[in-house]
């Protein structure tokens, strides 16, 4: 499995996270436009939008040959990341949001860098911020003020010498940029979140300078999320609560095939319930309109088997015809059998009042699992009558 991080700064910072994680999967690593090794000769706000990162960032999956890959996104990089995959949802298996900005900017109505400082610290930071905001840009005061700014992020302070060293690798004129940017395109991706049916684990400290709120935003906005705030931990979760943030990644890594096989049994079984609540409503939430199915029946009358196909019309007008006398007794069969799944594809069966259907299903670029062929076959008239019986006694 490959993870691609999305950072603001360069990536150095992340390469013990990263190493960590590359014990158990395959982890990328990159320069933003404009850091590290990312040499740009035109910083300006030409150069520096989020439509430009976000297919920065494409332009790598498809030069390193991957059909998708998970995206772990940590405080700006998560905006990144829901930027990204509202841009590219195909191209993302699942997302990881690590004490991310947010889906929108609500953040800015709250952000405070001071909040979690002593009144000491507070000072002291204001102090160092005002000696460089003078004009005073030598290593002594840039050190002083990131070391003050760094207990801002943490929950112990025994981490802060190494938080402070990362704030220094930053550069002041992309960030005002790219904030810039997110202003002007009055960035909010929650309506792709409610599109994005592919696993999102959210993920922060509850101490953490980002609230709790604009991670359950995100988890209220995402279908299938899963929220985790870590106690006793501020920004950087895999430094302050190592084994809850590796164990939370570890789980939804485990857990792509389970969501979605538990999509596909949720569309099988709305396909069954479309016919026998007469609720043709649930077609067009579970079917493709291109459905082809096609499959063999037993007619009674001339004891014989015959084929028929079925348009995705004729599908709805089954569903709204096939009960609508309410013949079909309770506790009638609704079983669904997932075969196989693979990327875009899947493979189940369903066995129902009227036989077994043999379906083949696909996944459009949101993560949204639809019916797409069906091969069916019916009981014989006396085996269905049979079971009928059973399900009155």
């Amino acid at each position: 499995m490959q993870f691609v991080f999305a950072p603001l700064l360069n990536c150095r910072g992340f390469q013990g996270l990263a190493r960590s994680l590359s014990e158990r999967y395959q982890v990328i690593l990159y320069d933003q436009r404009g850091t590290g090794q990312s040499v740009m000769e035109n910083i300006s706000p030409e150069t520096m939008t989020m439509d430009l990162m976000a297919a920065d960032l494409e332009a790598l999956r498809k030069h390193l040959g991957y059909q998708e890959w998970t995206v772990l996104g940590h405080s700006f990089g998560g905006v990144l990341g829901n930027f990204y995959l509202s841009l590219y949802p195909a191209a993302v298996k699942g997302f990881i949001a690590s004490a991310s900005g947010g889906i929108d900017l609500g953040l800015l109505d709250y952000f405070d860098l001071t909040q979690n400082l002593t009144e000491i610290q507070r000072d002291s930071f204001l102090y160092w911020t005002e000696r460089l905001q003078s004009g005073d840009t030598t290593q002594l005061v840039q050190e002083k003020r990131h070391a003050f700014m760094a207990r801002a992020y943490v929950y112990d302070d025994s981490h802060a010498p190494q938080i402070a060293k990362r704030l220094g690798q930053g550069n002041r004129q992309i960030n005002q940029l790219i904030w810039q940017d997110l202003r002007r395109i009055s960035y909010d991706t929650r309506e792709a979140a409610s599109q994005f049916r592919k696993p999102v684990l959210i993920i922060q400290g509850e101490q953490d300078v980002i609230r709790p709120q604009t991670g359950q935003d995100a988890h209220d906005a995402f279908p299938h999320s899963e929220f985790i705030l870590m106690p006793a931990c501020g920004h950087y979760g895999w430094l302050e609560q190592p084994g809850i943030y590796f164990d939370a990644i570890d789980t939804f890594m485990e857990g792509y095939n389970a969501a979605d096989e538990r999509d596909i049994r949720q569309v099988l079984t709305q396909y069954v319930r479309s016919i026998y609540e007469v609720d043709s409503s649930l077609v067009y939430e579970v079917t493709d309109t291109t459905l082809q199915k096609s499959g063999h029946f037993y007619s009674g009358r001339s004891g014989q088997w015959g084929y028929s196909d079925m348009t995705f019309g004729q599908l709805v007008q089954t569903a709204d015809r096939y009960n609508r006398r309410g013949q079909i007794p309770e506790g009638a069969p609704s079983k669904v059998e997932v075969f196989d799944i693979s990327s875009q594809t899947a493979s189940a069966k369903v066995s129902a009042i009227w036989g077994f259907d043999y379906v083949l299903l696909s996944q459009d670029e949101w993560g949204k699992w639809r019916m797409d062929k069906v091969l069916w076959q019916s009981y014989s008239t006396e085996a269905q009558r049979a079971m009928i019986e059973g399900l009155k006694r």
